[in-house]
């Protein structure tokens, strides 16, 4: 008899739908060796370049059918996000997604993932910041005006943000950076310095209020760069791109969108090119699309005993310009990753029964405690090479551990 291991993000109409393929799909399984080992295969389906699901078949006593994606078994709890919504449609997963109307800076502050960094490069103190968040520094300011730029993105506009370059000393050359995390489709770039344009209502909630002396300190020249995230130096900095240059700037709101076109922004440098003191209140960022790539990796599967893998099928339905990349590992234990820590004496690895438990103690070190981190090819296999078509057989050899990866991106 067939135990049905079903791995799948689908709500309960197509989750009905996939579960009317098994029968179907188990007459082609093998048995494998007739030692006991037990034989898997999967059925992956893809929708429009964004959703998954796994059907894995196993030998044994008993029919069981175990979903991921429904409202006991969440997306979030059975894996790690990078670029993935999984909120728009519940039980689904996609690239994260964004619309004219949406500030993508404001959005980050809102999730709490926009960190303020420091330095040349952009450095990032606080340990909740992980790959995947963003950043925003100036290299002109000390540690604590970089704590304020975060601010910018707050969204409240009857508040003043940043005004560390209000001062005597020259501003020609100072420059902001932006680091979204992942490359969005921007259409346009907006900042401006506290006023009442945006909002003509703050002019009957502050009725003293001296408006225009901050109206003043819009930038009088500057030049706008963007870098997606892909063409970096041989350190890995962004080579920048121009996009807008205005050398006398008498707009107190500036939008920069139709000296550009639209294309996937990762990082953003605003450059002052006047001397001029200015603030800033808001800094916009918008567009219309998905995220270039989006990645899931799912959690370590423990399939309760030694298996012997046979094939992988899917269908796919993929948006014109959209590559789906599926990837799956095998291994003999819990810990895909080897965590090491430094001591007087040398590299002292971590010994936790999952890769998550070393994380956290990883993560605790001090920096200069802080050891390498490598995969663990001894008990683990490489990444398998993306599947290419229904039927390939799947990772090979008698493991009792599975993992997946799936990546979206837009050509």
């Amino acid at each position: 008899m067939w135990f049905n291991f079903l791995f799948c993000r689908l709500f309960g109409q197509l989750f009905k739908k996939v579960r009317g393929y098994s029968g179907k799909f188990s007459q082609g399984f093998s048995r494998g060796p007739k030692m006991g080992k037990s034989t898997i295969q999967a059925f992956l389906s893809v929708l429009r370049g964004s959703l998954l699901s796994i059907l894995i078949c196993v030998p044994a006593l008993a029919l069981e059918v175990f979903v991921i994606g429904d409202e006991e078994h969440l997306w979030r709890e059975w894996g790690i996000f990078e670029g993935i919504d999984d909120t728009s449609n519940p039980g689904w997963i996609q690239p994260v997604g964004i619309g004219r109307d949406m500030n993508v800076l404001n959005e980050l502050y809102k999730a709490r993932r926009l960190f303020p960094a420091f330095g040349k490069e952009g450095e990032v103190t606080d340990p909740a910041y992980k790959p995947g968040d963003a950043r925003i520094w100036t290299p002109n300011a000390g540690f604590q005006e970089n704590k304020q730029l975060v601010m910018l993105a707050d969204g409240e506009k009857d508040t003043l943000s940043f005004d560390y370059f209000n001062r005597l000393s020259s501003n020609m050359g100072v420059a902001i950076y932006i680091d979204l995390g992942a490359a969005y489709p921007v259409e346009r770039i907006k900042f401006y310095p506290l006023n009442h344009l945006e909002d003509p209502k703050v002019l009957e909630q502050y009725l003293d209020f001296d408006w225009g002396s901050h109206e003043d300190m819009y930038m009088k020249g500057y030049e706008l760069y963007a870098n997606d995230g892909r063409n970096l130096d041989e350190r890995g900095s962004p080579i920048w791109h121009l996009l807008s240059v205005v050398p006398v700037n008498t707009d107190v709101v500036v939008v920069a969108d139709s000296s550009f076109t639209p294309e996937y922004i990762r990082y953003i440098k605003l450059r002052c090119t006047s001397p001029m003191p200015f603030e800033l209140d808001q800094i916009e960022v918008s567009g219309e699309g998905y995220l270039r790539q989006a990645t899931f990796v799912s959690d370590i599967i423990d399939l309760g005993d030694l298996a012997n893998f046979a094939r992988l099928w899917w269908r796919a339905f993929e948006e014109p310009d959209t590559q789906v990349r599926v990837q799956t590992r095998v291994g003999k234990d819990k810990t895909s990753l080897r965590y090491f820590r430094m001591t007087e004496e040398g590299e002292v690895e971590l010994t936790g029964k999952t890769d998550e438990e070393n994380r956290l103690v990883w993560e605790e070190l001090k920096p200069e405690e802080q050891g390498r981190v490598v995969g663990d090819w001894e008990n683990w296999s490489p990444w398998s090479l993306p599947y290419t078509s229904p039927g390939e057989p799947l990772a090979t050899g008698l493991r009792q551990f599975l993992q997946f990866r799936k990546e979206v991106s837009i050509k």
